[in-house]
């Protein structure tokens, strides 16, 4: 007896000790693959602002995130400058003495805020839009489906697509991600694989499938790859976010190729549809759509991104981009060998509104912050009296989160001009509230989130560093004359 209390004991202690081995040396959460992959693209995007010329800007006196023209007040509150601090917030607004605060501020911010990301999610901001609230609707009723259209097509005008602050604007995302397909045929014109839907009650949509994931890099050319799906989404939402509202409006949505396209589909669009390993695929018809490059989906779902287009009332005309590339290698555009470029863009350019300049600076904006280095065409309404230029086909978009483009804020640096509005627009983003906070924030409602992973997501508050430093060299070189009024 005991001899086998004896034995007890010693297996007892043997698995104690076991135990205890485990404990001390199996490596905890924080040190798996994973998150080892995942420090070290952080550290290697760490490294990167370190390389970034530093500059110093005050931080805005503002009170609260308010985005021009919308009837919501955001609960985000941003912490009051000193009161010191005022009269310099004063003559920033004028143009003149500022000065740019560390741009180290907004790298210990963005680790911060890679730490507590989550601490924030339940707070909600003005530029937030929920998709449930319509979930009692009647996906069989054509007539409420048409009423929604209609309204959104009524939004259209010569200087916006969807009106700031509607709060319609969650009861047509919702509708374009649920809508029955009442038909499917080959996509527009282009470059890019897309379908056209025309949902229940007659609207139509371009579907752009998901061709990568959301930790996919692109790399080579800044316009290298194919069209990325959740790169329309976030921009459509950074368009709203920055007050530019002129961008068609996107939803993310995962259809079934079998139950829902392939029964409505014409036979165009039928014939490019294949199998491939058990996943159903389609290579429809584009400029470089192939057979030997279907798209396939998982199984039968195939996620992607739906663009409402715009009513037939609207024509559209086509211009040639000033600040287009080349798109040959060895052959550099005039604007990227001659600093004066864009006086002559005005001189010769027949760009006779100064409110499309405008655009055109604005769009660089945008385009710098979502890495879009592919817009060399850009559409307006046609026979607007003042025009304003369309941000359309943004899928060349987040494409690599380590890269930032400078080239395409030549328009910013040559013309050393930015509206007001859209300049008080970007100080909003410079205290407490990051301009990736909000976006992340956004995003989260869409139905096929997360759409951007949080690099880039910190890649957005890192290009943003990189506007206020062309912005003060412009203030340095054109006082108050670098900022100009909305006309």
């Amino acid at each position: 007896m005991r001899l086998k209390r004896g034995n007890l004991l010693v297996a007892s202690f043997s698995l104690a000790g076991i135990w205890l081995f485990i404990v001390v040396f199996t490596p905890t959460p924080e040190t798996t693959d994973k998150s080892i992959y995942h420090r070290n693209l952080l550290q290697e995007l760490k490294a990167k602002h370190a390389q970034v010329p530093r500059s110093t800007f005050p931080l805005a006196g503002h009170e609260k995130v308010k985005m021009k023209g919308d009837r919501n007040v955001s609960d985000i509150v941003l912490v009051q400058s000193a009161d010191n601090n005022k009269s310099n917030h004063h003559r920033n607004q004028q143009g003149k003495d500022i000065n740019f605060d560390d741009k180290r501020i907004i790298k210990n911010r963005i680790e911060k805020n890679y730490e507590t990301i989550h601490q924030n999610r339940t707070k909600l901001n003005q530029w937030e839009v929920d998709l449930q609230v319509l979930e009692n609707l009647n996906k069989s009723n054509r007539y409420a489906y048409s009423r929604l259209w209609k309204e959104a097509g009524s939004w259209v005008k010569d200087n916006q697509i969807d009106p700031p602050g509607t709060p319609d604007l969650s009861s047509v995302l919702y509708a374009m991600s649920t809508a029955p397909v009442k038909k499917a045929d080959v996509g527009f014109k282009g470059t890019q694989l897309k379908a056209r839907l025309t949902l229940l009650g007659g609207q139509t949509v371009a579907f752009k499938p998901k061709w990568y994931d959301r930790d996919e890099v692109m790399t080579g050319t800044p316009y290298s790859g194919k069209d990325r799906h959740n790169g329309e989404i976030a921009a459509f939402h950074l368009n709203r976010v920055l007050g530019f509202h002129r961008a068609p409006l996107v939803v993310g949505r995962r259809i079934n190729l079998k139950t829902e396209v392939l029964p409505v589909a014409t036979e165009t669009l039928n014939a490019t549809f294949m199998t491939k390993d058990n996943n159903t695929c389609f290579y429809g018809k584009c400029y470089y759509c192939k057979p030997a490059d279907p798209i396939c989906a998982e199984g039968d779902i195939m996620e992607g991104a739906l663009t409402l287009w715009l009513p037939p009332r609207i024509e559209l005309k086509r211009w040639r981009h000033p600040w287009a590339r080349t798109y040959k290698e060895g052959k550099k555009a005039r604007w990227e060998e001659d600093d004066r470029y864009c006086g002559k863009v005005l001189y010769d350019h027949p760009i006779d509104s100064e409110r499309l300049l405008l655009d055109i600076i604005d769009t660089a904006v945008f385009d710098y912050l979502i890495g879009n280095a592919d817009r060399h065409m850009f559409e307006t309404i046609k026979d607007s009296p003042d025009p304003m230029l369309l941000l359309l086909d943004n899928g060349k978009s987040f494409g690599n989160p380590y890269w930032d483009e400078g080239s395409i804020l030549a328009p910013v640096k040559q013309c050393c001009i930015i509206r007001r509005s859209t300049w008080e627009t970007l100080l909003q983003f410079k205290d407490v509230t990051l301009l990736s906070d909000v976006m992340r924030q956004v995003l989260s409602h869409d139905p096929i989130a997360p759409i951007l992973n949080e690099l880039h997501l910190q890649a957005l508050d890192r290009r943003l560093a990189d506007i206020f430093i062309v912005i003060e060299e412009c203030v340095s070189k054109n006082g108050d004359a670098a900022f100009v009024r909305d006309g």
